[in-house]
């Protein structure tokens, strides 16, 4: 991995933030490009690309998730439709896979989300902490993201029904750290990089509010592989099931962080 530069995440370079963005969703493992424009009457959820993958991951228990190879065929939802069909430019399908009709396809980000909404919201939250990388062509290669426990609900996450669910599992919410983005375009991917900007985001994050617990719902194995190494090798405690999103929360505790690890992976990485 060659030196990075990294930035501060801050309101005058929402453009900047943006752009990124959407580069990194609509790679690996999401693919958030285009959608079937019937989502906005909730008739329809099918993603579709223009982007070849033939990229796999393996969850901490050996399974092959997120599997995109064969065109995509293989990512299914639960139902057993396919959820993400690659298109051929010039080839493009007749009718939607997931309902039907005819396809018409609007941007995933920000026809279908507005994902500018979405990251002034997270800028303007109580103890924000958040960094962009950039290449040594002076590219937008990642960002990484969190802010102390909220109060109110946002976009993404609905924290008030989560405040009771957490104090029964003893995390003070005081003093708790909110892991909520990280992501590397599909081109950098798997070189280091997010590892540098999530430490970033803990170090200044330890620094300044000196948490007691980290959570975050992320299933991403490359996430959980690198704060597993930045909390001693101690693995995340699964905490219980987002009841909206059905998506599992984790923890990590910050007795457990190792400090000298994460300094020395940011030092050798930036310039």
């Amino acid at each position: 991995m060659d030196k990075l530069n990294i930035e501060a995440m801050v309101p005058r370079k929402i453009d900047d933030i943006s752009s990124v963005y959407k580069s990194v969703f609509s790679g690996h493992p999401w693919h958030e490009d285009l959608i079937c424009k019937n989502v906005l009457e909730d008739k329809c959820s099918t993603q579709y690309t223009y982007i070849p993958c033939e990229t796999q991951d393996e969850s901490s228990k050996g399974e092959i998730i997120n599997d995109c190879r064969e065109g995509y065929v293989n990512r299914v939802n639960r139902n057993g439709k396919q959820e993400i069909v690659l298109l051929t430019p010039g080839n493009e399908l007749e009718n939607c896979v997931g309902c039907g009709e005819k396809l018409e396809t609007i941007s995933f980000y920000p026809e279908y989300r507005n994902h500018n909404k979405l990251i002034e919201e997270a800028l303007s939250k109580r103890g924000f902490t958040g960094y962009l990388a950039r290449n040594d062509k002076d590219e937008l290669v990642g960002f990484s993201w969190g802010y102390l426990f909220p109060e109110s609900k946002t976009i993404s996450v609905n924290f008030p029904i989560l405040k009771s669910l957490l104090e029964e599992q003893d995390v003070d919410l005081d003093k708790c750290f909110y892991a909520a983005e990280t992501g590397i375009i599909g081109s950098m991917q798997r070189e280091g990089i997010g590892s540098v900007i999530s430490g970033m985001r803990l170090l200044n994050a330890n620094s300044r509010f000196n948490p007691q617990t980290l959570v975050t719902r992320t299933l991403n194995p490359a996430v959980h592989a690198y704060f597993t190494k930045a909390f001693s090798g101690v693995p995340a405690e699964e905490l219980f099931k987002d009841p909206e999103s059905n998506g599992s929360w984790f923890k990590w505790n910050f007795k457990d962080f190792d400090l000298s690890f994460v300094q020395e992976k940011v030092a050798n990485a930036i310039k």
